[in-house]
């Protein structure tokens, strides 16, 4: 997830709660830790200092409502709600179990050690004090966390979602106290911002596409699945608000396809030799080099299945979440960046199941492990559009082309920005195959060729030509 911006109002101290101020709620404690020394009139006065600052905390959480809310109608409701709630839950939290627990616990010492010892009266008192004192930091912060979690199970959330094929519209009030005043710069959709604010409902609302914000696509038999999660920093330091968000799409007509697809195909994502005719004869290359890598679908259905390259990330470990170390390949649902920010190409196809290209091997982790990550789908038949493209960039004429059909090169305009992915649900399957490792190498080794074919060293892609058929 971003970082959350910080507001003026994030950065704001409050008095009552930030700073030593706070203490004064548990004088009552110290009071009581002392009872068996002093007057029981100091006693009362320690009382009387604690309900001093939970009435004050009260007053200053109901001036902070009415800013928060200002002309809004309930005005007058709301500012009264938050200063009884602060001074009920703050009288309880603060003064009045606390101040129970270390009675109790200072009258069991005294009569405990009146039983048990010989020790004067006075060292028993001291000594029933010293307990007292000792015990209020382990009731203080156990305390302090049972209200906010009381706190955060009374509050109201008011939740509703909308799905559509392929977007999702979200209105969300987080559960927030009656001083809280909806920051739009705390909420996040996964990594996305509110889109705006109902200021009739008092709620966050969320206008996105499935495609964007980080959702989490699971593709089963018989339905296609989105998930993400609402995040409101209410309480930083300790917590930050979170719900689940899901959409759940029916494909159950075409479950009967996917499953015999699912049974047929098998994937491949292979190195290749030069002529795509045979495996790589090393897994080592030279920076400069051409890395030739083919990925295929073998089934055994009557009718071609096409196969496409939605996204292949180069990384330093074997599972990518452990990665260090990413460079992405190919993005946006089929386009060869590489082609642009590197050296790359697409070659043309020899059949629909098959599409092959070269990257040139660049200083990238060099003499370590390299793996590569593609995600890779199929398709029943030839179809282009922002999902299932091949695009690669021709930067002698500074302009996008689709692979397979260049005279509807325009679906690869969004290469360079942001490809809207306009999800249908029709039989393919979708995979994710991983090749390595192998390595790349800023020099030969000395004293072995290593199988490196160094007559593969490139200067540009622009004359490579199409790979033969196979016979």
């Amino acid at each position: 997830m971003e970082p959350l911006p910080e507001t003026p109002e994030s950065k704001k101290v409050d008095i009552y709660r930030d700073t030593w101020v706070r203490f004064l709620g548990y004088s009552n404690e110290v009071g009581e830790a002392f009872r068996a020394l002093v007057p029981v009139s100091l006693v009362w006065a320690s009382y009387a200092l604690a309900t001093a600052y939970v009435s004050a905390d009260a007053v200053d959480k109901g001036k902070k409502a009415a800013v928060a809310h200002g002309d809004q109608p309930g005005k007058t409701t709301r500012v009264a709600v938050a200063v009884v709630d602060t001074f009920v839950w703050q009288a309880l939290a603060s003064v009045a179990i606390p101040g129970f627990t270390i009675n109790r616990v200072c009258a069991a010492s005294l009569y405990l050690l009146g039983k048990t010892t010989r020790w004067p009266l006075p060292m028993r008192k001291w000594t029933t004090t010293a307990i007292g004192l000792s015990t209020i930091p382990f009731i203080i912060k156990p305390i302090d966390s049972l209200y906010l979690w009381t706190e955060s199970l009374l509050l109201v959330m008011h939740l509703v979602i909308e799905c559509t094929d392929n977007a999702v519209t979200i209105k969300w009030r987080p559960k927030l106290t009656w001083v809280e005043k909806l920051d739009l710069s705390k909420a996040r959709l996964g990594s996305c911002p509110p889109s705006s604010f109902s200021v009739d409902d008092d709620a966050l609302l969320f206008s996105v596409l499935l495609s964007d914000c980080g959702f989490r696509r699971l593709v089963s038999e018989d339905k296609v699945t989105y998930t993400n999660v609402l995040t409101y920093s209410f309480y930083p330091e300790l917590f930050s608000i979170t719900e689940p968000v899901e959409c759940v799409h029916n494909i159950s007509s075409n479950a009967a396809v996917m499953k015999n697809l699912k049974k047929d195909l098998v994937f491949n994502l292979e190195l290749m030799n030069s002529d795509f005719n045979g495996p790589a004869p090393s897994t080592t290359f030279l920076v400069g080099t051409k890395i030739p890598i083919r990925a295929r679908v073998e089934h055994q259905g009557p009718n071609p299945v096409w196969i496409y390259l939605q996204r292949c990330m180069l990384a330093n470990t074997p599972d990518l979440a452990q990665a260090t170390q990413l460079h992405r390949l190919i993005s946006n649902g089929g386009c060869l960046a590489e082609s642009k920010e590197g050296n790359a190409t697409f070659l043309p196809r020899r059949e629909p199941s098959e599409i092959c290209l070269y990257f040139q091997a660049f200083k990238f982790v060099l003499g370590e492990q390299v793996f590569l990550y593609c995600d890779m789908s199929t398709w029943d038949r030839q179809s282009f559009n922002v999902d299932k493209k091949a695009c690669q960039y021709l930067k002698d004429q500074n302009r996008w082309e689709l692979l397979d059909d260049p005279a509807q090169s325009y679906i690869c305009s969004c290469c360079d920005s942001s490809c809207i992915h306009r999800t249908t649900f029709e039989s393919g399957m979708d995979t994710q195959q991983v090749l390595g490792p192998f390595t790349m190498v800023d020099f030969q080794p000395s004293g072995t060729d290593q199988g490196i074919d160094t007559n593969q060293i490139l200067g540009s892609f622009t004359t490579i030509a199409s790979p033969p058929r196979a016979s």
